[in-house]
């Protein structure tokens, strides 16, 4: 029979077939079912293309011609027809799909670490198999994207004939399958509640009460609903049609969206968690849920009932595809924290770019500053490795609270180090660009990047401009104070030898550290944010204790100057420790790691040259030193740069063809006239044409 349906078929194929379909189970377990259908559907997806005659549909290279072929052998062979159905029928009397529609793609375990925990031990743990579950079919039956992909390709009328030669026409073999469809409204409509009702919701909702909440109004018509579609599936009448309980339901679940709006446009007000994220996520996609299995329920008139149905299928595939995925797990869950924080660092970076010529001065001034108290920090380092002290642990502890002291009193005295710029000031220029998507010519985005190019500039020059002459009076008041420079000629040519960009490790090192400098800005960013969540700056002004001994304006003082500074001492302490225990951890594992900051380097050369005396300025070592800081402080910069608008852009949802775009703009504008992104014009910078 396969031969005369299919013609040229070669007997290996047409074997399998007839041995797969005279195999269907009517008696055995479910499993043995299970095992019948997993074999069915290899064969269906399988690659060998078929001699499919000229009448036929498909194309015998589709992915629909084996599924052709095996509904016009059953329509043409009723013996296996009543075998196969017997089978599927049994299947789906004797299985559980609520699980399918209620929890499948959904985020059910509690929290983000404990979904995070699951999805990355399942590869490792092997799952029982559970063929009383309709989920656990669906997963077995189609394991990876490829057989989904397969399913989109067959055509819908070719699926619904499918499904009647496999199960057979009329509301009996889907009876169950419909009944436990209407459950599931129950179920995701009291999760819908219990998860909006939650506090971290509430406080950032529209201050309804709980009677009057968005998500306690889903529940109560979810319950309604499925209590008019029951009342029809037993031959009563119900007490409401069920196409205006669907409206009804439809308006409390459009509620729902606008409540969960409210809330992230909170979360800048009150903070944000990955658990919040995680959790609003959890609500979005209960809510998506009911509105595609009210369609499928109640369809609305004119639509094909087999169409909702399998596009609900494919929703429960996809999802539970991406159930497995740790990483699509960290996209929708960190996605929103990850804006948050790059949002707060883009004010930060406000601050970081100039317009004018007195601001890109006050840049310069302020640079200077940080360059001329890098100095006395390389020379609190250089003393601290006189020291001698046993155990590289001590050593970058100590050079860690050096640093991140230095990094703090150059915070709060106002001072600028550059090289903390790049990750602040991508995260503002993606912000902006998030801001401008749909705008086709950019121009205000373009003028921001020459304002940003040159206050990064006046940030350069001001740090290296003023670590090298302090370095020099530092060293000519020790010379006059010790009788002898402050490095020995050993260390001299060992810092000199250290930056040498050919014969070390310098350039891994320098883009090494531009990921620690992003790293640092990331991490400061997630502290404040950290501190909004949980209203530390409230906390320290409403303290009991505090208030009573300082005083009530005192303590709300204090909390206005941590809300004001937790990011930037923050950041400075960590990127202090970042920096100076780097050597040491790496160093545990026998990793050769050293960190090369721009400024750093710089200021420990200019100390090696006063060493070595002005002829070492035409030293060849000392050349390629000069070279090795140039790289430094390129790859310093852009590793930094990089990584932070990578992120930034991502966070924003940004395009690549919007990034491109921006990209050719800015070039055309710097081939034109390179001055704006160098030094500012004479009178306010106003946006150009590009």
């Amino acid at each position: 029979m396969i031969e005369r349906i299919a013609p040229g078929i070669s007997p290996e194929l047409a074997n399998e077939l007839a041995r797969c379909l005279e195999a269907a189970p009517i008696e055995g377990s479910l499993e043995s079912v299970v095992e019948w259908l997993d074999s069915l559907f290899d064969w269906l997806r399988g690659k060998e293309a078929l001699p499919l005659p000229r009448t036929a549909p498909v194309s015998g290279r589709s992915a629909a011609a084996r599924v052709w072929l095996v509904v016009r052998v059953l329509e043409s062979a009723p013996e296996a027809r009543t075998q196969v159905r017997g089978a599927v029928r049994r299947m789906l009397r004797a299985s559980s799909a609520l699980s399918l529609f209620t929890d499948t793609g959904r985020l059910t375990s509690g929290g983000f670490l404990s979904e995070a925990m699951r999805r990355m031990t399942r590869p490792l743990v092997p799952e029982a198999p559970a063929p009383g579950q309709l989920a656990y079919v669906v997963g077995r039956l189609f394991d990876d994207h490829g057989a989904a992909d397969w399913l989109d390709e067959i055509p819908l009328v070719l699926v619904e004939d499918f499904m009647r030669a496999v199960a057979g026409t009329g509301k009996e073999p889907w009876a169950e399958v419909r009944a436990e469809l209407i459950d599931s409204l129950d179920v995701l409509c009291t999760r819908v509640a219990s998860l909006g009702l939650t506090e971290d919701v509430r406080v950032r909702g529209s201050g309804h009460t709980v009677a009057a909440a968005p998500f306690m109004r889903a529940a109560e018509l979810g319950l309604w609903t499925a209590a008019q579609l029951r009342s029809v599936n037993e031959g009563e009448e119900p007490a409401m049609p069920p196409a205006e309980a669907k409206a009804l339901l439809l308006e409390a679940l459009a509620a729902c969206d606008h409540e969960i709006g409210v809330v992230v446009e909170h979360l800048e007000e009150f903070g944000v968690s990955v658990n919040l994220v995680y959790r609003l996520d959890q609500i979005t996609g209960s809510v998506d849920r009911v509105r595609t299995a009210l369609e499928v329920l109640i369809p609305t008139p004119g639509a094909t009932g087999a169409a909702i149905a399998l596009r609900l299928f494919s929703t429960l595939l996809r999802e539970q595809l991406r159930d497995r995925s740790v990483v699509s797990l960290i996209r929708t869950s960190v996605r929103q924290l990850a804006r948050k924080v790059i949002e707060r660092n883009g004010r930060t970076g406000e601050h970081y770019i100039t317009s004018s010529r007195a601001e890109w001065l006050g840049m310069v001034r302020s640079a200077a500053g940080g360059g001329a108290l890098t100095a006395l920090t390389i020379m609190i380092k250089a003393a601290i490795a006189a020291l001698a002290l046993p155990g590289l642990f001590l050593v970058g502890f100590l050079n860690s609270m050096n640093y991140a002291s230095s990094f703090v009193l150059l915070h709060v005295c106002g001072f600028t180090l550059a090289t903390k710029q790049p990750s602040m000031t991508a995260a503002r220029l993606a912000s902006l660009l998030g801001e401008a998507k749909g705008n086709r010519d950019y121009i205000g985005l373009v003028h921001e990047m020459a304002r940003t190019a040159r206050s990064q500039l006046a940030a350069v020059i001001g740090n290296l401009g003023a670590v090298i002459p302090t370095a020099i009076l530092i060293d000519i008041a020790w010379v006059t104070l010790m009788g002898h420079h402050f490095l020995g000629v050993e260390k001299a040519e060992y810092n000199v030898h250290s930056l040498d960009p050919l014969g070390t490790g310098t350039v891994f090192f320098a883009a090494f550290t531009g990921v620690l400098l992003w790293a640092s800005s990331v991490i400061a960013g997630s502290i404040e944010n950290w501190a909004v969540y949980r209203r530390l700056p409230d906390a320290i002004a409403g303290h009991k204790r505090l208030r009573r001994w300082a005083g009530d304006q005192r303590a709300a003082a204090l909390g206005g100057k941590v809300a004001h500074n937790i990011a930037g001492i923050s950041g400075s302490i960590v990127l202090g420790f970042l920096l100076g225990m780097t050597s040491v951890v790496a160093g545990l594992f026998g990793l050769p790691l050293e960190v090369r900051h721009v400024t750093l380097s710089t200021g420990s050369l200019a100390f090696a040259v006063m060493t070595l005396g002005p002829s070492a300025m035409a030293h060849e070592g000392v050349i390629r030193a000069a070279m090795g800081i140039a790289i430094i402080g390129m790859l310093n910069f852009g590793v930094s740069y990089a990584l932070a608008l990578m992120v930034a852009l991502r966070a924003r949802e940004v395009s690549r063809e919007e990034t491109a775009r921006v990209a050719w703009l800015v070039l055309r504008r710097f081939m034109r006239d390179p001055r704006p992104f160098f030094f500012p014009p004479s009178e306010q910078a106003v946006n150009p044409k590009t």
